[in-house]
């Protein structure tokens, strides 16, 4: 199960109406047919990044719902060996 499903399933079991978007050419068309009350928007979307579509909306005065901006990817970081302690 990938992120949006998780937020979704978790979002709907609080009573929430959910309406997903798996790129950015079906947020546009969710975005059109109405304004939601919210929007979780990952940044690194397959067709257009999530920066590009918030700035479009914007331009397009269709930035009238708070937007959180996330992304799924993960990035891994690895300690410094004089700062990696084995107890």
């Amino acid at each position: 199960m990938g992120i949006r499903e998780l937020l979704s399933e978790i979002l709907g079991d609080e009573g929430h109406a959910i309406q997903l978007a798996e790129n950015a050419q079906q947020a546009r068309e969710a975005r059109a047919a109405g304004a939601p009350d919210l929007v979780l928007l990952d940044i690194w979307m397959p067709d257009t990044d999530g920066v590009t579509l918030l700035k479009e909306w914007q331009r397009d005065g269709l930035l009238t719902m708070p937007v959180i901006m996330m992304s799924g990817h993960a990035t891994m970081i690895r300690p410094s060996k004089r700062h990696v302690s084995v107890h």
